[in-house]
């Protein structure tokens, strides 16, 4: 708070900068909690009622308790379909703002830099840093893993901008005063099989004395070191990740992609497997009624945290099957728990 407090002394004011920090936070916290709010809240809606004799009315008037729970079902169906928009719009843009520290929010946004291996053009991508903001990698180097007449095993510049694909233009990296090899310019592009790998300014004149191009399809969000830049991409992006053929894709990283297709019917499981607690509650006090919900609601997320496990290490179950287990084991229960309350 102190590091914040000096921040807003700079004239953007301490509203907008505890916006700026814990703004994207409640993001992520609604992320990982609006599905056990949402079946929370269903408890406590239903115990009130019956505890003011209004669903004992309306049972005695001859309405199911699957009408009764309708409207309730839909609007936690909302709130899950509200976590999808959030986590597939709104948290991708603050993945850097949820990976740094109060100290951090003054600064331009500098992470360090994960070394990625590229398949295709054996090449072995490192820095110092990248500024998210700009793609830009500072101090990079290229270690060199194949036959690239006179670039040697290494390539190293002051910096490189990464620049997307544009019709036949590959994306890769703008690499400013190459230092190694030395008088880059006199070099010949290394082109195999029509694909340029590194391009210089004897074949390409729009580049600088001193630039290289090369060209790959490990982008700079790839080279990102921080958890926040996988576990809050689009599931457009992390699709696209595990389809690049030049990078290593993780069983965990598979995990995470089928666990994202799966979690909104994952979640409204989870609220239908509690919900007939409360119906059956038999006059049990709200509180105990509370303990019970939470030790399933603790179970539920024991069998999805073994099984996530378990597929990330690859022992006995593979990622597929390790995201898939807690819908096969809960679905059908809460299925037939959803199809008993609406027939009583």
């Amino acid at each position: 708070m102190d590091e914040l407090l000096r921040q807003a002394q700079d004239g953007s004011g301490l509203p907008a900068v505890l916006l700026h920090f814990y703004g994207p936070k409640l993001l992520w916290m609604f992320d990982a909690t609006g599905a056990i709010i949402a079946l929370m809240s269903v408890l406590f809606t239903v115990s009130f009622l019956r505890r003011r004799g209004e669903l004992s009315a309306m049972l005695s008037a001859g309405i199911p308790h699957g009408r009764i729970f309708r409207a309730m079902v839909i609007a936690s169906a909302a709130i899950v379909v509200l976590q999808v928009v959030n986590r597939e719009i709104w948290l991708p843009k603050f993945r850097d703002a949820l990976s740094m520290k109060a100290k951090d929010m003054a600064l331009a946004t500098e992470q360090p830099v994960l070394a990625q291996y590229d398949k295709i053009n054996r090449v072995l991508i490192d820095g110092e840093s990248i500024m998210v903001a700009t793609n830009t990698v500072k101090k990079i180097n290229l270690r060199l893993d194949g036959d690239f007449a006179g670039f040697g095993e290494l390539v190293f510049g002051s910096s490189a901008r990464w620049i997307e694909a544009k019709g036949d233009q590959p994306g890769g990296y703008l690499i400013n005063d190459v230092i190694r090899p030395e008088k880059i310019d006199q070099l010949k592009s290394i082109i195999i099989d029509g694909r340029p790998i590194l391009v210089t300014r004897n074949d390409w004149t729009q580049l600088q004395p001193g630039q290289c191009f090369f060209a790959t399809t490990v982008g700079a969000d790839l080279l990102l070191a921080n958890e926040a830049s996988t576990k809050f991409s689009t599931l457009g992006e992390l699709v696209k990740r595990v389809r690049n053929p030049a990078i290593h894709s993780s069983s965990s990283l598979y995990v995470l992609l089928h666990s994202r297709f799966i979690r909104p019917p994952l979640d409204i499981a989870l609220i239908m497997l509690v919900l007939p607690m409360a119906v059956n509650s038999g006059g049990r006090n709200l509180f105990v009624m509370m303990g019970a919900a939470l030790g399933t609601v603790l179970l539920f997320f024991a069998i999805k945290s073994l099984a996530s496990a378990m597929g990330g290490s690859g022992y006995l179950i593979g990622p597929a099957m390790a995201a898939w287990i807690p819908l096969l084991l809960i679905g059908p229960v809460a299925y037939n728990r959803l199809r008993m309350i609406q027939t009583l």
